[in-house]
C-alpha cells in the first residue's frame, strides 16, 4: 500500500473516533460491507474514489481531508 492508504486509513480512523462511530456505523452510513471497510482502515485494499467519496461524506469531510498528511500529523 502506498503512502496515500496508509493516511487515509489512519485518518478514516481518527475521523469515524472523532464521529464517535463504530466501524458498522460508518460502513452502513457509506454503504459498504463491514468487513469491506475494516480492510480499508487496515489499509489491506485501496478503495474507489467512490468508496472514498461515500466515506468522506459519512464522516462529515471531504475526499481531499481524508487523504490529507496535515489531521494525520496531529
Amino acid at each position: 500500500m502506498n503512502i496515500y492508504g496508509k493516511v487515509l486509513a489512519n485518518n478514516l480512523k481518527l475521523y469515524r473516533e472523532k464521529s464517535n462511530l463504530t466501524q458498522n456505523d460508518l460502513a452502513e452510513r457509506a454503504n459498504v460491507s463491514v468487513r469491506g471497510y475494516g480492510k480499508i482502515e487496515r489499509c489491506e485494499v485501496s478503495p474507489s474514489l467512490k468508496t472514498i467519496e461515500a466515506l468522506a461524506t459519512a464522516v462529515g469531510t471531504t475526499p481531499d481531508k481524508l487523504l490529507s498528511t496535515s489531521f494525520s500529523q496531529g
